[in-house]
């Protein structure tokens, strides 16, 4: 099964691509010095060259986005909206798991830190090349959901 992660941000969208457990693609979207709407429509053009490109048939988000600043927040927010509104018009399943259970369920530690899911992510997908922060986390996500898709809240 083709399945499509997303690592939901603002300036660095991470995206990665899988056939199972068989790794396909990875890329991080970054978007320097546009306006917000520029950079919501940027993000979600790329997006859907790649969904294109790959036709997944599932998607998997985080649920919650947590962020102490408010601006922040609502910018990560209206990604996730334009990311669900291309999964939506596509037809895609959309699947979404909570931060913890992702960090839980690839390295058994609620708390992980972000070298720790590159290391994970890297050793169960059998990559040679070190992934950015972003694909890692996009990976996890689908790790989490192939592993343990009963945490997954279907949409």
């Amino acid at each position: 099964m083709r399945i499509i992660g997303f690592d939901i941000a603002y300036r660095n969208l991470g995206i990665a691509v899988t056939d199972d457990l068989n790794y396909i693609f990875s890329t991080t979207v970054t978007i320097k010095n546009l306006n917000t709407s520029k950079t919501l429509l940027c993000l979600y053009e790329r997006s859907e060259e790649i969904i294109d490109k790959y036709k997944p048939r599932v998607a998997v988000l985080e649920s919650v986005i947590y962020h102490k600043n408010v601006k922040t927040a609502i910018l990560l927010g209206s990604v996730k909206g334009v990311i669900q509104l291309l999964l939506e018009k596509k037809n895609i399943q959309i699947f979404e798991l909570s931060p913890t259970s992702i960090k839980l369920s690839i390295t058994k530690f609620g708390t992980a830190k972000k070298y720790q899911i590159q290391f994970m992510t890297r050793l169960i997908f059998n990559l040679k090349e070190n992934l950015n922060d972003h694909e890692s986390d996009a990976l996890a996500l689908i790790w989490t959901f192939l592993n343990r898709n009963d945490l997954g809240v279907k949409r």
